[in-house]
């Protein structure tokens, strides 16, 4: 069973998040609220997916992008966002990100997103 990592300030989004995740037979690793909280859980849980939305509160997602591919250069991190600035979405990527979502996500596009990075 794989395990997610889900970076979200927005209760609702994580409530969201966890509940597809689970029925997509995933494990939750836990929950991080803001980029830097993810990178400090990153090393502990060693999770197979991270979900991160990139603007959140505090720390936002590019720095635990960022910090997170220090420690593990292979991290699947995953983006889903509401920002629809394709430069934003574009630094995302070039930290280390492997793909990303748009909320609201469609369930359908983020099950073939996760088969795309060879992930179930």
């Amino acid at each position: 069973m794989a395990s997610v990592l889900i970076v979200e300030d927005s209760y609702t989004d994580r409530k969201k998040l966890k509940k597809f995740f689970r029925e997509q037979g995933f494990e939750i690793a836990g929950e991080a609220i803001n980029g830097m909280h993810a990178a400090l859980m990153y090393s502990d849980l060693k999770p197979d997916l991270v979900t991160m939305d990139i603007l959140m509160d505090n720390k936002d997602g590019f720095i635990g992008i960022e910090k997170i591919i220090e420690l593990d250069k292979e991290a699947q991190i995953l983006v889903v966002t509401s920002v629809r600035e394709k430069e934003k979405v574009m630094h995302a990527l070039d930290l280390g990100a492997r793909a990303y979502i748009l909320k609201p996500f469609d369930e359908v596009k983020f099950v073939s997103t996760l088969k795309k990075l060879n992930i179930q």
